[in-house]
């Protein structure tokens, strides 16, 4: 594989504003399918603004096979002004052995209404049905150390339809653990 990255200074640091990792993999055993390679993978990061930021994750067959398939997962984040984030992102996967073909559009908005409460929505809607798959919406609370959120969600699984409540908490310093709890 090859990486490239190109940096800049900000506030006296260093910032990947540019960042691009393509690379395969050769197998002597495949553990997935009978390869010999596998596809070809890309991961692309721009970042020109803090307040701006698009990624591009991708992998195309290089070499025909029975097994291959296209997969593109792409996200742009945008914060308008320092209380509003938005996050668009895009699935698409075609020809995949195992999983059906998607094209699946995702929205995030997040607005903090003041220091201590925001409010959040996510939906995601499956381009190849027309099917808006998942809408969720919730109010979140700082509480120092950890934020709270409470929320609503509605799913249509196609054959039926699920409705919910969800419950969030979330540590500060540790973003990515989180405490899931939902009806």
């Amino acid at each position: 594989g090859v990486r490239n990255v190109l940096q800049t200074k900000r506030d006296g640091r260093s910032h990947n504003w540019f960042q691009l990792n393509t690379y395969m993999d050769t197998y002597l055993e495949d553990p997935e399918f009978d390869r010999d390679y596998s596809n070809l993978f890309n991961e692309l990061t721009w970042h020109p603004l803090p307040w701006l930021k698009m990624e591009v994750d991708s992998q195309v067959p290089l070499f025909k096979d029975d097994q291959d398939f296209i997969e593109v997962n792409s996200r742009l984040r945008f914060m308008p002004t320092n209380r509003t984030e938005v996050i668009l992102g895009n699935r698409f996967l075609n020809d995949h052995p195992f999983f059906g073909d998607s094209n699946l559009l995702n929205l995030r908005w997040y607005t903090r209404i003041n220091e201590n409460w925001g409010f959040g929505m996510y939906h995601r809607y499956e381009m190849d049905d027309n099917t808006l798959e998942l809408q969720q919406y919730s109010v979140h609370r700082d509480l120092g150390a950890w934020t709270a959120a409470v929320g609503a969600i509605a799913r249509d699984n196609r054959g039926g339809d699920e409705y919910g409540l969800v419950f969030a908490l979330t540590m500060k310093d540790l973003p990515r653990v989180r405490l899931p709890l939902s009806i």
